[in-house]
């Protein structure tokens, strides 16, 4: 098998070193040798030099190598580039990373983490091989326990604008008639549960636009305005509908984001990899709210499954393909239809959220780590 780098920022806030290292050990599991590479930031000047210089290093000496990065930001100056394949795991939507995606070196494979996001490569050719690669999560807890103080948690970042009255005021700098094709994209978005780029083309569609006409980079613009907007717009009415259940909230909330605070929720603040996967482990239930990856899932899905708690989530086609919401994991749009009156059902019931979270738990288990996904990466660097 070939010699390999991952590379990572060791972003304290994020999740994504302990998804650098589990892919790490992925790798290893299919018997390439790899090494772990995680620098700071891609501000670390002198840490970014050394790390060229390890590349440089395994290019120089390895006639199989192969690199995995995150994200298409880091640009490598300085290594000749002759023998190093590269594959990019890619977190979010590829408008998110437009500018990084696009401008990549013809050497790298880019993931998508929905399904859906096919469409867009498909419409914007990227010249470069893509692969869908969902999010995932680490190894299930070792040991099993059913000490959580925690009923509800919320992880993850509140941000405005996130009421319908904002959507004016935040498109209206878009050209005309795209602040009316925003209006009827965000409608699909959240009453259809429609993808946000397929949204796009029928809003479009309903004006007599084409994508062609409108152009890459207006779309672009459109849809980095309608997808933050319609995310934080779910976790607000999530967290304003479950007066029945006690929330805590870790992460951050942007001073007007409540107008008032529930009364039911409390928040932590932010927290960083250590405390957030602490927090998962003592939680009963974990709420994720994304709305934009109906074809795909997030990784705190997974992350919450592996840490033991029961997990109440978005519909995704993704997830259904292995989960069953009602048995394996919680509506979201349950939840919040009964204003949290399902989840005080299963906080009540003596193995409520025990059984939801073990039945899960081996499905996540078979089909959902991180290891898992390590084998699209091997495969997609050419060992079947």
């Amino acid at each position: 098998m070939a010699k390999a780098i991952v590379v990572g920022t060791d972003a304290r806030v994020t999740l994504l070193a302990n998804t650098s290292r589990e892919l790490t050990e992925g790798l290893r599991e299919l018997g390439h040798d790899v090494e772990l590479g995680l620098i700071p930031d891609l501000r670390a000047a002198e840490e970014y030099e050394k790390l060229c210089n390890k590349i440089q290093r395994a290019i120089d000496d390895f006639d199989d190598f192969f690199l995995v990065d995150m994200n298409c930001h880091l640009k490598y100056s300085g290594v000749t580039r002759t023998g190093m394949r590269r594959f990019s795991y890619v977190t979010d939507a590829p408008w998110s990373l437009f500018q990084s995606i696009y401008t990549v070196p013809n050497d790298t494979t880019i993931s998508y983490v929905d399904r859906n996001h096919a469409q867009f490569y498909a419409r914007f050719p990227t010249g470069r091989p893509t692969v869908f690669m969902p999010h995932g999560g680490p190894l299930p807890d070792d040991t099993w326990h059913e000490e959580r103080p925690v009923d509800v948690l919320f992880l993850g970042n509140l941000q405005t604008p996130c009421l319908m009255e904002h959507l004016g005021r935040v498109t209206a700098e878009l050209p005309a008639p795209l602040g009316r094709v925003a209006g009827v994209s965000v409608d699909l978005i959240l009453e259809e549960g429609m993808e946000p780029f397929q949204a796009v083309q029928n809003g479009l569609a309903a004006f007599g636009l084409s994508i062609e006409a409108v152009g890459p980079q207006p779309l672009i613009k459109l849809l980095r305005i309608i997808c933050p907007f319609v995310e934080s717009y779910n976790r607000h009415r999530t967290l304003t509908s479950l007066g029945k259940v006690k929330v805590v909230i870790a992460g951050s909330i942007a001073p007007d984001f409540f107008d008032k605070q529930p009364h039911n929720v409390s928040a932590l603040g932010i927290v960083d990899e250590q405390a957030a996967m602490a927090l998962m482990r003592r939680s009963r239930i974990l709420l994720n709210s994304v709305t934009v990856f109906p074809g795909g899932s997030h990784e705190r899905v997974w992350y919450g499954m592996a840490c033991g708690a029961a997990i109440c989530a978005d519909e995704s086609d993704f997830i259904k393909e292995t989960l069953t919401y009602g048995t394996h994991l919680l509506s979201l749009e349950d939840a919040i239809a009964s204003g949290g009156e399902t989840l005080a059902d299963h906080l009540a019931r003596t193995k409520g959220v025990v059984e939801t979270a073990h039945a899960a738990r081996e499905i996540y288990a078979a089909h959902h780590t991180w290891r898992h996904r390590a084998r699209i990466i091997s495969r997609a660097m050419g060992y079947g």
